[in-house]
C-alpha cells in the first residue's frame, strides 16, 4: 500500500507540475492569493525526496515495524516508470491486490 501511495503521489506531482497554471485555476479558497502568485511558490518547491529526507522515512517505518504496526519497514525506491495510462482515482493493474 505504501509503494502504491508512492507511485500515485508521484504521479499526481508530474501531472500537476506540468501545468501549475490549470491547477490555480480549479483552486477554490484561496482568494486572498493572486493566482500567478500561487503558481511561483508551487513551481519553486522541490517535490522530489532527498537522502535526509529517505533518511526520515526509513527511520518512521522502522519504529513502526518495531511497535507491530507493520509487519516491516518497505523499500523506500520506485524503480517502476509511472504509468500515464492509470486514470485519476484508479488503480494500477499491478497493485489491485
Amino acid at each position: 500500500m505504501i509503494v502504491l501511495f508512492q507511485r500515485l503521489l508521484k504521479q499526481a506531482i508530474d501531472i500537476t507540475s506540468a501545468d501549475w497554471n490549470r491547477l490555480s485555476v480549479l483552486l477554490d479558497g484561496y482568494s486572498w492569493l493572486k493566482k500567478n502568485t500561487e503558481v511561483q511558490l508551487w513551481s519553486q518547491i522541490e517535490y522530489k525526496l532527498q537522502p535526509e529526507h529517505f533518511a526520515g522515512l526509513s527511520r518512521f517505518f522502522d519504529d513502526m515495524a518495531d511497535m507491530g504496526l507493520i509487519e516491516e519497514a518497505p523499500s523506500l525506491t520506485c524503480s517502476s516508470p509511472i504509468d500515464r495510462s492509470v486514470k485519476p482515482g484508479a488503480v494500477p493493474a499491478d497493485f489491485s491486490s
